[in-house]
């Protein structure tokens, strides 16, 4: 009977076991959605700040407005048009960068 009653609590502890591991990584979970959502935020304040810097660039050195975004990367102001995910960088051509998605 001894026996019995071991094998019984040990099934026990492992069910305990199994639901705090279940809460635990439910919790993570969340944190690291957290954490996406604001380095999203973040990659994308980032982009639209040096597209205006690379306005601003352009418009030191010619004297005048690029006509689109794509002036600005021949010019090498920019690596390449910013492609986030969850948001997009648009330039008017009139020294306006706007952005939406993520960054709002």
């Amino acid at each position: 009977m001894r026996r019995t009653a071991d094998a019984g609590s040990v099934l026990v502890e492992m069910v305990i076991v199994i639901v705090v591991l279940g809460v635990l990584s439910a919790l993570g979970i969340r944190v690291v959605h957290g954490f996406s959502a604001f380095s999203s935020t973040t990659s994308c304040r980032s982009d639209k700040r040096n597209v205006q810097g690379a306005v601003a660039a352009y418009y030191a050195e010619h004297g005048g407005w690029a006509a689109s975004m794509d002036a600005l990367v021949t010019a090498g102001l920019l690596a390449g048009r910013p492609a986030g995910g969850s948001y997009t960088i648009t330039y008017d051509g009139a020294g306006k960068v706007t952005a939406a998605g993520a960054c709002t």
